[in-house]
């Protein structure tokens, strides 16, 4: 089950942190059905220029040139239409043009002054608002300077899919081997769905990193507190394997589909796995809840274990005094984490599922089965190289014995090893 937890995917898709049936979804959903995807999201492409693009005709001509060879780069690398990308020197598909001629760089001057005599002749013998258009789609994609220009990249498909993080890979690519020597940190990429895929790789990158520090540093300050090197070891049993169970079993639920015959929308799986802040946050949670509950029943086993009681009395008296304390500690806090369980945003149940289920794990399998046996494996190695008493140990049976012998003068019904352990 823990091995499930290293095949989980992450998306940035916005429909599953809003509730799904809030106006806003179902505006997004009509927005797919009736133009493409990338229409909510379009994607830019800058290239900057040292010179204006009017001022230098022999340069501005072969930029005019390069807008139209780096959108047929793209367009053929990604496998998208060529309709999708836009700039003033490419549309629909091909070189922007008449519907007559293709309009070369001499002509731009001439085509920005709609009261020209060559827009006005230009009308006249095509009837068309050819030089009106194009001087409008000049000031969407040139700045005032005439320094940068832009290229409007319109996905064919949902730029909320996991399809959108690999078109941007494709795209940096693409940028850094188009003419390097001449385009040098000219060319870049930019749009939201860029912040929100980078933000996500880089904190998907960290997130190894974030695990192992976490773990090293806790897991040391543990060690220092209970005096025992064997602390490491234990948690990884007891903490790190049990969470990666139960970021597994979300993987089935979420990713494979174990729940989807129910048909309830809240443990429905999807295709591009997670919400990508999901995982971070509830790690970090989780690993908290889990250290929390184990510094409680670990730190009354060593108090018994130095008073003087054998291993396993130490334990079973441990376990027997706090029990309910962390049985319904554990039920109140996954009675509050499932109640996000209601809510109509797939991240939000997506995050109670993990929280729920690692505290229920955490707190009836591992604190009360896992922990108890792991310590009663190697009574002088769960210490080292702390000291604890070896000899005129107290045994389960000897306290069970005195506490009966105190309560024979009482109404105190004694206490029964076989039944009350």
């Amino acid at each position: 089950l823990a091995v499930q937890c290293l095949y989980i995917k992450r998306n940035q898709n916005l429909l599953e942190a809003i509730p799904r049936d809030s106006q806003a979804t179902s505006t997004y959903k009509a927005m797919f059905d009736s133009f493409p995807g990338g229409t909510l999201s379009p994607l830019y492409i800058l290239i900057e220029t040292p010179d204006g693009i009017l001022d230098d005709k022999e340069n501005g001509a072969q930029i005019f040139q390069d807008i139209v060879d780096l959108s047929n780069t793209i367009a053929e690398a990604t496998n998208i239409p060529k309709e999708s990308l836009s700039s003033i020197a490419f549309a629909e598909g091909n070189e922007i043009g008449t519907k007559h001629s293709k309009i070369h760089f001499g002509m731009v001057k001439k085509l920005l002054e709609p009261k020209s005599l060559f827009c006005k002749g230009l009308h006249f013998f095509t009837h068309d608002s050819f030089c009106d258009l194009y001087s409008f789609a000049w000031e969407k994609s040139v700045n005032k300077e005439q320094t940068a220009t832009l290229i409007t990249i319109i996905l064919p498909y949902s730029p909320f899919t996991s399809r959108i993080e690999h078109f941007i890979n494709d795209i940096y690519v693409i940028l850094d081997e188009f003419k390097p020597d001449e385009y040098h940190n000219r060319l870049h990429l930019c749009g939201v769905e860029v912040g929100f895929v980078e933000d996500m790789a880089i904190s998907f990158g960290e997130f190894p990193l974030l695990i192992a520090v976490t773990c090293i540093v806790v897991f040391s300050l543990l060690g220092v507190m209970l005096r025992s090197a064997f602390v490491v070891v234990r948690l990884t049993m007891t903490v790190l394997l049990p969470l990666a169970a139960v970021f597994g079993l979300a993987v089935i639920v979420y990713q494979y589909g174990a729940l989807d015959w129910t048909g309830i929308a809240q443990v429905q799986s999807r295709e591009d796995g997670f919400y990508w802040y999901v995982p971070l946050l509830c790690f970090t949670m989780c690993i908290g809840l889990a250290l929390d509950y184990d510094v409680l029943v670990i730190s009354r086993i060593r108090e018994h274990r130095v008073a003087g009681y054998e291993i396993r009395g130490a334990i079973i008296k441990a376990v027997w005094e706090i029990n309910t304390t962390v049985v319904c500690a554990g039920m109140i806090m996954a009675l509050a984490f499932g109640g996000l369980l209601l809510s109509s945003s797939l991240a939000v149940n997506q995050m109670s599922w993990l929280l729920t289920t690692s505290v229920l794990f955490d707190t009836f399998i591992v604190q009360m089965i896992a922990v108890p046996a792991i310590m009663s494996l190697a009574d002088w190695l769960s210490w080292w190289p702390g000291k604890v008493p070896t000899g005129n140990l107290v045994t389960l049976e000897e306290e069970v014995e005195n506490h009966n012998r105190a309560l024979e003068s009482t109404a105190v019904e004694p206490l029964n090893l076989n039944t009350n352990f």
